[in-house]
């Protein structure tokens, strides 16, 4: 490739990043279930991981508040 073209290259790539950034979901994530099987964690496990997203939200929701 010549030096031209890999600069475009760059160039593009450099201007579709924001794009990329940019996109996605808002507000709090969740682990989807398993694609395949079951759910193999145990009720504690599941209960600490309800905590640490409900702790996340309490958090988020006091940030907001101050704001």
């Amino acid at each position: 490739m010549s030096h031209r073209t890999i600069k475009a290259i760059g160039l593009m790539a450099l201007m579709v990043t924001p794009l990329i950034a940019g996109c996605g979901l808002r507000g709090d994530l969740k682990t989807p279930p398993p694609i395949f099987g079951e759910d193999k964690r145990t009720d504690a496990q599941k209960a600490e991981a309800q905590k640490a997203i409900d702790a996340a939200r309490e958090r988020k929701i006091r940030k907001d508040a101050e704001e």
